[in-house]
């Protein structure tokens, strides 16, 4: 009987920790001592045992290394979903407090209009609730009066001459903002000092 040599399964480079735990799992295979005797003798079974025990191993090297690919991506797949409904909840949080805004400018137009009196008054304390929402929210009205126009936070409207006034000073308030330290729900509109005191 011819005597035939071991064959070895190819496998590819360990570039990775999965394919050196491949490369450990045939070392181990080739270290066992029965198969060591059946290389030694020749016999072409031990291609065979060589074959079928070094596949469980790999099998198994592959099982692990699904599994944990598995488990990353449910936990991947959990994240996202879990930033996609905050991010759904904040966005439907945003439209609402913007809507309010405008709500806030009326009432604040009211108040200037009735002066004084129970009307003033009334819309003066809904307007101070709506604040009280804003600010539960984590946002605070963006300030206007007396400030240096900013683009990020406000928008001119209107510019008018202003004696002694620096050029794109806010001089008056027409739609208030709010944001917070990382957000800008609405930029604030506003009147600015002209610059050598003539209005645009």
């Amino acid at each position: 009987m011819t005597s035939e040599g071991p064959s070895s399964l190819p496998l590819p480079p360990a570039s990775t920790g999965e394919l050196a735990a491949l490369d450990a799992a045939l070392e181990r295979s080739a270290r066992w001592v029965t198969l060591e005797q059946l290389r030694e003798s020749g016999h072409r079974s031990f291609r065979v045992f060589q074959r079928n025990d070094v596949l469980r191993e790999v099998l198994q090297v592959v099982e692990a290394f699904l599994e944990d690919r598995l488990e990353r991506a449910q936990a991947d797949l959990g994240s996202l979903v879990e930033r996609r409904e905050r991010e759904a909840h904040d966005e439907g949080t945003h439209r609402v407090l913007a809507s309010l805004i405008d709500v806030a400018d009326i009432l604040d137009a009211m108040a200037t209009a009735f002066g004084s009196g129970q009307p003033a008054l009334a819309a003066k304390s809904l307007d101070q609730r709506l604040a009280a929402i804003f600010r539960t929210h984590g946002f605070e009205r963006i300030p206007t009066v007396g400030q240096p126009c900013d683009p990020r936070f406000h928008e001119i409207v209107e510019s008018a001459p202003a004696a002694g006034t620096a050029e794109g000073t806010i001089l008056r308030e027409v739609g208030r903002g709010y944001r917070k330290p990382d957000f800008v729900l609405r930029v604030a509109r506003v009147v600015v000092a002209a610059p050598g005191g003539t209005a645009v």
